[in-house]
């Protein structure tokens, strides 16, 4: 993906730029409800809105961590 200059967007075009850029890389919602599922009793329900916040915060996790292992320096021994 090409890098976009932000300095001639206003604020919110920007946080709307980068909204839609996290949101191509979600993970599928099926997965993490089936993940989620596995960790709570058999007579638990999830919300819809639980589970876009696990969806949400699953992908950012994901990528911080992707992003963090491609920068850090690998100890070699």
């Amino acid at each position: 993906m090409p890098r976009t200059s932000f300095a001639s967007l206003t604020a919110q075009a920007q946080q709307q730029q980068l909204t839609d850029a996290v949101d191509q890389f979600e993970l599928p919602k099926s997965l993490v409800t089936k993940i989620a599922k596995s960790a709570l009793p058999d007579n638990a329900k999830l919300q819809k809105d639980t589970v876009s916040a696990m969806v949400k915060s699953s992908t950012v996790f994901i990528n911080y961590l992707g992003q963090n292992t491609f920068f850090s320096p690998v100890a070699v021994r």
